[in-house]
């Protein structure tokens, strides 16, 4: 197990993690699909109260992180248009009929879970504020889960998990965005300048030169980070020798996860695209992968989206400046980390028993815990693959270890999570649970086409897709904290 980092390290860490997360999700996100739906206590009553809804621009959601002295604070404003006080489609998109919602995340206080690669993360609160015409309900919320999981580029899916006053699963939300379209002509024409809280800055060379420094200087301010200690470009590979270090090991390890799934279609010729899924596609086979693994420094006594970093606030008393190396202690990208080979399965008799199990095999760094089970047993309440259905939208339902969790297969989309987030009330105490959202994608290598054939006349064979599955995962213990978050990347081998 490899030692947590500290000093000039873990600046750094948090320095790299919160780029990496600004990067990718500062941007305004048009929302083209949302699917919302509940189960009862009654399994057999399957999904109830299923919601869905599809267009160009259903909703926008603006994303800025700012990096403020007491962290680092991400907001989110959600506007839409109100359809349900008129049905003149001109009314409706009028000024008077939008409707904007808010709501600021401080990264610190909210058990964030990053990966810096790609920019995906997972992250909880209380109270989470997310609309009813996304989430679907008016109910109130006391906790969710949310998970943002990016497929390319310019795509992301999130997942919000919610849990009523009862701490009962009340809601799933599954969203597709896009980032908009004239943000990704000017990722397409170039590197941005905007850097976190500030605009736009001139495009000639020296100036970019000049502005990025200035904007690294003040971050590193802001975060204790040493100048020295920061590399001129992150972007610089490194070649691994023996003498490598096990983070830089893991470092270049996740750094080639990431690029595997960064775009839809690159210079080769490569698609990739989600592949909806049956449990037929399930068991097909073995799906073999890595797991960067983050475990997350425990400080506080809280749980259940309280402030699990344990934030520092005597570091920022007035005239008090933090110490070069030392960072802030706001919880924020305070994890050690590791990767760790994994092999992922499903079973299934064919009627309603399913199995699905994980295999960890050799690791560098921090291990999945053994608080994470690696084999859960189930049974196939719903699976709806009605062909004139499309594929996105069919669903498959499992209830897992006698109630305890509830899974789903929503076209492309898988979900597992909690039915309850208290499980023992005589101990005073949750047992330890975690929750996973993860995504199926199919790749495929278009060739160019000969004009020419061959002299027997034979079409020549066509590249069969190959599958892959995106995953997060979020483990709490026992006193309700988030432990550990990994994030995965399998492929499905089938040569068996």
């Amino acid at each position: 197990m490899s030692p947590a980092p500290d000093g000039e390290e873990l600046a750094q860490q948090k320095f790299e993690t919160a780029r990496g997360f600004s990067d990718f999700n500062d941007a305004t996100w048009i929302g083209k699909r949302v699917t919302s739906f509940s189960i009862t206590s009654d399994v057999a009553a399957g999904v109830v109260k299923r919601k869905d809804a599809r267009g160009d621009s259903i909703y926008k959601s603006s994303v800025r992180t700012t990096l403020d002295i007491d962290g680092i604070n991400v907001r989110e404003t959600l506007s839409w248009n109100d359809q349900n006080d008129s049905d003149d489609e001109s009314s409706s998109s009028s000024d008077s009929n939008v409707c904007v919602s808010s709501r600021t995340t401080k990264l610190g206080e909210s058990s964030i879970d990053v990966d810096s690669v790609d920019g995906s993360y997972s992250l909880d609160a209380s109270l989470m504020g997310v609309p009813s015409m996304i989430s679907g309900t008016d109910a109130m919320i006391k906790f969710g889960i949310e998970h943002s999981l990016a497929i390319s580029d310019h795509e992301r899916v999130r997942c919000f998990l919610l849990y009523d006053v009862d701490d009962i699963l009340a809601r799933v939300v599954v969203c597709d965005e896009e980032r908009c379209e004239e943000e990704q002509k000017e990722l397409a024409a170039g590197p941005s300048t905007k850097i976190g809280d500030f605009d736009d800055l001139s495009s000639t060379e020296d100036e970019f030169k000049a502005a990025t420094a200035d904007v690294n200087d003040l971050v590193n301010k802001i975060l204790g980070l040493d100048a020295t200690t920061i590399p001129e470009d992150y972007k610089v590979k490194q070649r691994i020798s023996e003498s490598s270090s096990v983070e830089d090991r893991m470092d270049q390890l996740s750094k080639a996860m990431g690029k595997q799934q960064s775009s839809k279609e690159d210079d080769n010729g490569v698609i990739i695209k989600r592949n909806p899924m049956s449990m037929f596609g399930l068991v097909t086979g073995v799906w073999l992968g890595d797991c960067v693994v983050r475990n997350h420094a425990n400080k506080s006594k809280k749980g259940f989206g309280g402030q699990s970093g344990g934030g520092n606030k005597k570091a920022f008393k007035k005239n008090q400046k933090p110490k070069p190396g030392a960072g802030i202690s706001d919880g924020f990208a305070e994890w050690s980390t590791g990767v760790q080979k994994v092999a992922l399965s499903f079973l299934w008799d064919y009627e309603e028993k399913v199995r699905q199990r994980l295999d960890a095999g050799r690791s560098m760094g921090v291990s999945i815990s053994s608080e994470m089970p690696s084999s859960s047993m189930g049974t196939l309440i719903v699976n709806d693959m009605a062909r004139g259905k499309n594929a996105e939208d069919r669903l498959l339902y499992i209830d897992f270890d006698m109630g305890a969790y509830a899974a789903f297969m929503l076209g492309s989309a898988y979900i597992k999570a909690p039915r309850s987030l208290s499980f023992s009330y005589s101990s005073g105490k949750v047992q330890p649970f975690f929750t996973e959202f993860g995504v199926f994608q199919n790749r495929i290598i278009e060739e160019e086409k000969e004009d020419s054939k061959d002299d027997n006349d034979e079409m020549p064979p066509q590249n069969m897709p190959e599958l892959f599955y995106s995953r997060l995962t979020r483990l709490y213990d026992s006193d309700g904290r988030l432990s550990q978050g990994t994030t995965s990347f399998f492929n499905l081998d089938n040569t068996k």
